[in-house]
């Protein structure tokens, strides 16, 4: 089970051990969900299973997502873990993903962990869903099957007045589909002893999602800076691919 205090690399590691069993559960329990959605008369729907890992004692959520009636025999599967440390209930997912550690670094594939704790749960329950009968787990399943695609991008002052008392740590924050998310990041690792970043190891990124503001509450001139730095995000990324792409497959690898 993991635990506090591993680091996000080892919190990584260690979930990704268990993830042919719960592939293996995710294929058991589609029909059970298919047959469900069948019955269903109201769209978009969800269901969900509880699994534990024996071996790892680690306890996730297995989500089916169907949009409309016309995707209850192929539904969105995704899955989180349930993790509660003392007084905490967070909802953790993890994947690798391309990760430049200067502008003028080589892509590499990088460890990243994303947290999402009590706080932004509730918000999006209250701020978006406005269903205060939902727990976190029923709130998490519905934000991460409708949000599955994000766009990092840079936290001015015009998107976030209050920055400054995130330092450092809250410098991105996340564009998704429902409204913008704002997180803390750590990057862990170990720096170069002369202090030039581009020798410094990354081993692994943690994203602690500390709240969720849709479109609809946000002014316009902060809609605004959202929607221009989303999109220069999106340009760069597509231009920095294409140049390091250079006409050849690209396969980026992670570090022990």
């Amino acid at each position: 089970m993991i635990t506090a205090g591993m680091t996000s690399k080892e919190k990584y590691d260690h979930l990704c051990e268990d993830i042919e069993k719960i592939r293996y559960r995710m294929t058991y329990c589609q029909p059970k969900a298919i047959k469900e959605f069948k019955k269903s008369f109201t769209f978009p729907a969800w269901k969900t299973y509880d699994y534990t890992v024996p071996e790892s004692k680690n306890k996730y959520v297995i989500v089916y997502y169907a949009e409309n009636q016309f995707q209850i025999d192929n539904p969105k599967e995704i899955f989180f873990l349930d993790y509660h440390n003392g007084k905490e209930h967070d909802v953790v997912r993890w994947g690798a993903q391309p990760y430049r550690q200067t502008p003028e670094s080589p892509l590499k594939l990088i460890r990243v962990l994303h947290v999402y704790d009590s706080h932004f749960l509730q918000r999006y329950k209250e701020r978006f869903l406005k269903d205060l009968t939902l727990d976190a787990n029923e709130v998490a399943s519905r934000f991460l099957s409708r949000n599955d695609g994000m766009v990092q991008i840079d936290v001015s002052e015009e998107i976030n007045r209050n920055i400054e008392k995130y330092g450092e740590f809250g410098k991105w924050g996340y564009k998704v589909k429902d409204g913008m998310c704002f997180a803390k990041t750590v990057i862990e690792g170990v720096e170069s002893e002369d202090g030039d970043e581009k020798k410094n190891k990354v081993d692994a990124i943690c994203i602690l999602f500390k709240t969720f503001v849709p479109e609809s509450i946000l002014s316009d001139s902060q809609n605004f800076a959202i929607s221009r730095e989303t999109w220069e995000k999106w340009n760069m990324a597509y231009f920095s691919f294409i140049k390091e792409n250079n006409g050849e497959d690209i396969t980026l690898r992670l570090e022990p």
